[in-house]
Parts: structure tokens; C-alpha cells; sequence
């Protein structure tokens, strides 16, 4: 079976026959949709619920406001094969959103796996924002269960309708049409890359179409259309499970870690990702090349920035710091926090143009428990430092006890999260625009130093500027 996209790529497409039932709402018994079960979401359960009744024109109505304690959750059960791929499909609106004080962020549309005992094995969310009707989808790939529930949600101030629910079942072939829907729908860079998703899809669809059914040659196909984005968190996975890069990244360090090596004592290497040790001047070192981390690597960094707490000043060397998990970042960045900061910001996509975000969410770092190093730090940076990497120089950026020195970071920071497509292949791309918080994209910029040390000569010299820095802050 094949769907192919003619122009817009938003509009909804049916690959084959509905599997849910009153799928548009237009059946009411008893103040709920025919076939849908209306059950407590969030808040209290005997508390005002929320309302449910039919939107103008069509569909479902779901609305509450300070007042209401229990929100109502939307969901409706359908059989389905473990091994398959299906798509949700539906259009949603908003009015008037605000969370108030004892409510839960939740507006969305979802697709759960659910086991035997009706608990969800896995689950996929669209969020929902837009004041005028867009469509949304979600793809969920091989459940491993036999039921899936599809569902709509909301529990804060405001009004969500939604409307013509489709759960289809996908075949191989219509992997070329779930790509650029899904590409269309969520990738975060094209507007900020200038780059035109309809005429992306219209150069590429006829190639991705016709190898759809064969794994290999369109693994091949969607290498060669998403390199044009050029953007390194984007990379194929081929039904085999070999991970397919689409851009390579060139950059030159700016970094000598051997040469730092020999200017500090008591040097601890700590597995294959970071190393620390005390600068002849007594400030703490660390260098920290990864975020991808298990728990005893990370405790192993963290003690040994503990151990040098005493010391007058610190050095965070991030430069060549290729990302990972962030919440890791967010951790070691603790140990330097004064007080709680917003170090970032994040928008997705809500709809289906490319300038269609959410509104900005906020990451925030606080002081861990215990005793934290508030006393002059330098983080050092460079064009090796990407990704979760780049969130971990924000964190620390928000400080006021901490300097940047060296080069701009790289620049690259997308979130991605895959699409698993029917025929076995899966692509992973960018879902957010990272921002500074201020609002200020990073992406294609990085995050520049305060302090900029080209590389040069014999040594580190950015590490030497950082004595240099740290000697004139602790005189102070």
C-alpha cells in the first residue's frame, strides 16, 4: 500500500480503514462519546470534574477552570497485531490555556500500549497548543501487546476540542509517506536553516516511494534526502540496526589534554571520559568528554570534584564534551549552582508550519544538597563541545562565579527522538529549538566565550589563559 504526498503535507491521509470506533464523535449516550470511556485523569476523584461534550461543529469538547478538581481522561481500546505499525491521526484547537496553581501541564492527544492488566507498556504524546484547528499524528511501532488506547487529555484552564480521530494500520509501503509527514510535522530547524519542507519532500518522495518496500535501499533514499538538512543530531538506523550518519561534522580541537595532564598533580582518570586533578596554584580541575554516562562513572566525576571543594577556585573543562544525557550535566552543574536558575530555554513544534512552536519551556538548575563550590570557576569551550554538551555550558553560563574562555561551542543541540517506520527503518531527527535564556537560538552559533583563546603555539593556551583568569579572581 501506498500513499504518496502531493503538496501539503500537513492534510490528514488514511492508509487504510479506521480501527476506532466513533473515531469523529458524532455519537453521544449519556454525556460521552459513544464507544470512548470517560475515567478521573488527574486531580481529585470526587472533586467538580472537568467537561466533556461536543465541540461546535463536530468533534469533542474537553474544558475546565480554577475551580474544577478532577479532569477527565478520554481513552478508547483497540485490539491490534504486537508486530505492527499504526498511526493516531487527529485535529485539535485550544482556547484560552493557563496553568493554575494545583494543575497539571497535560493538553494532548496520545497512543498507549497497554498489557494484558490494562497498564501502558509504552506511550507516545502529541501536545497540543494551536488556537486554529491543526492536525497532529502519532506513530507507535511494533507495541509488543495487543491492545493500543487512544486518548485525549486535558487538565489545566481552557478549552480543548479535537476531532476526527483515525488508528490505522500501516503496511511497508506507505513508509515513504510516514517519513515526510512526520519530518513536515516535527522537525524544529527548518525555519531557522531556511529550508522548505514541501519542495524537501517533492525532490525526494518519488525515490523514497519507490524503494519503500525494500528496507536497505530506502535506508539509503532518506540518508541522501536528510543530509540537506545538515544537521548532525539527524542519522538513519537500517532495519539491520547499523546507525547511518547523514552529516559529518568537521572541527579542530582546541584543546592538548596530554599537555594538561603533566601541569597537574594528583591526576585521577575516571574510565574513558574524564580525568581531574590540582593545577600547581591549587585550583580543582576536571575535563569531562561525555554525558553518556552509567551511574558509577558519574558518581566517580562528582566525587572527585567533591574532593577538591576546598580549593580556591575550579576549572570545568567542557571542550571536548560530545553530549549524552543532560540530566547528568544537570547534576555536576549542582555541585557549582549559588541558587536556582533558568540556564535554558526549549520550543517544539505545535503545528504543521514550520514557525508553529510552543510556547518556551524553561530548564533549571539548583544547588544540590549539601555543600556546593560557589567560588570563581572557568569553564573552558570549543567546537567539540555539542549537544547535552552545550546544555552543561549553559547551566554552568548562568552562573555568576563563572567565566567562559575559549571558543564557541558547536552549536548542535536537537533532542531528537526517532520514527519508526513500517518497513523496519528508523529516523531519528531534531524535535527542539535550544535557546539561551534570553530567547536566542544556539543552534548554528553555539555559545560563545567570554573570554575567546584561539589555539596556538605549544601547550593549552586557553588553559593558561584560565590560570590566568582564576590567579586575578582569587586576589580579590
Amino acid at each position: 500500500m501506498r500513499t504518496i504526498l502531493v503538496v501539503l503535507l500537513a492534510l490528514p491521509a488514511f492508509a487504510g480503514d479506521n480501527l476506532l470506533r466513533n473515531g469523529d464523535f458524532s455519537k453521544w449516550r449519556d454525556g460521552v462519546p459513544e464507544e470512548w470511556r470517560s475515567e478521573h485523569g488527574a486531580g481529585s476523584p470526587g472533586g467538580t470534574p472537568s467537561v466533556v461534550g461536543p465541540a461546535e461543529g463536530g468533534g469533542l469538547r474537553l474544558s475546565g477552570d480554577a475551580s474544577t478538581r478532577s479532569w477527565r481522561f478520554l481513552s478508547q481500546d483497540v485490539a491490534v497485531k504486537p508486530d505492527g505499525c499504526y498511526r493516531l491521526s487527529f485535529e485539535a484547537r485550544t482556547t484560552g490555556l493557563a496553568l493554575e496553581e494545583g494543575q497539571f501541564d497535560n493538553v494532548y492527544g496520545a497512543l498507549l500500549a497497554v498489557d494484558a492488566a490494562g497498564k501502558p507498556a509504552s506511550r507516545m504524546f502529541a501536545a497540543v497548543g494551536t488556537a486554529d484547528w491543526a492536525p497532529h499524528e502519532i506513530l507507535l511501532a511494533r507495541p509488543g501487546v495487543a491492545t493500543l488506547r487512544a486518548a485525549v487529555f486535558l487538565s489545566k484552564t481552557g478549552r480543548l476540542e479535537a476531532r476526527a480521530f483515525v488508528l490505522e494500520a500501516l503496511e511497508p509501503g506507505d513508509s515513504a509517506d510516514v517519513l515526510l509527514r512526520q519530518l513536515s510535522r516535527n522537525y524544529s530547524y527548518f525555519e531557522l536553516k531556511g529550508l522548505d519542507p514541501v519542495a524537501l519532500a517533492r525532490a525526494h518522495r518519488d525515490r523514497l516511494a519507490d524503494a519503500a518496500e525494500d528496507a536497505e535501499s530506502f535506508a539509503a533514499a532518506a540518508v541522501a534526502m536528510l543530509a540537506e538538512l545538515k544537521d548532525p543530531h539527524v542519522h538513519v538506523v537500517k532495519a539491520d540496526g547499523t546507525r547511518v550518519e547523514t552529516c559529518q561534522r568537521r572541527w579542530t580541537p582546541n584543546f592538548d589534554y596530554k599537555w594538561i595532564g603533566k601541569q597537574l598533580t594528583g591526576v585521577v582518570q575516571i574510565g574513558k571520559v574524564a580525568f581531574a586533578g590540582t593545577t600547581a596554584e591549587g585550583f580543582g580541575y576536571v575535563a569531562i568528554g561525555s554525558l553518556v554516562l552509567d551511574d558509577s562513572t558519574a558518581a566517580k566525576i562528582a566525587a572527585e570534584i567533591e574532593a577538591r571543594l576546598e580549593a580556591p577556585a575550579f576549572i570545568v573543562d567542557l571542550r571536548g564534551n560530545a553530549g549524552g544525557n543532560e540530566l547528568r550535566a544537570q547534576a555536576l552543574a549542582a555541585i557549582f549552582a549559588d541558587r536556582e536558575r533558568v540556564y535554558a530555554k526549549a520550543r517544539f513544534r505545535s503545528g504543521p508550519k514550520p514557525s508553529d512552536f510552543t510556547e518556551p519551556s524553561e530548564r533549571r538548575i539548583a544547588p544540590r544538597a549539601g555543600k556546593t563550590f560557589t567560588k570563581p570557576v572557568v569553564v573552558l569551550t570549543g567546537p567539540g563541545c555539542i549537544s547535552s554538551g552545550e546544555g552543561f555550558v549553559k547551566a554552568l553560563k548562568s552562573l555568576p562565579h563563572a567565566t567562559l574562555v575559549g571558543l564557541s561551542t558547536a552549536g548542535a543541540s536537537g533532542n531528537p527522538a526517532p520514527v519508526e517506520l513500517p518497513n523496519g527503518v528508523t529516523v531519528w531527527f531534531s524535535r527542539w529549538v535550544d535557546m539561551l535564556p534570553d530567547g536566542t537560538p544556539t543552534e548554528g552559533k553555539g555559545i560563545a566565550p567570554d573570554i575567546e583563546v584561539a589555539p596556538g603555539g605549544e601547550g593549552d593556551a586557553a588553559f593558561v589563559m584560565a590560570l590566568e583568569v582564576l590567579r586575578e579572581k582569587t586576589k580579590q
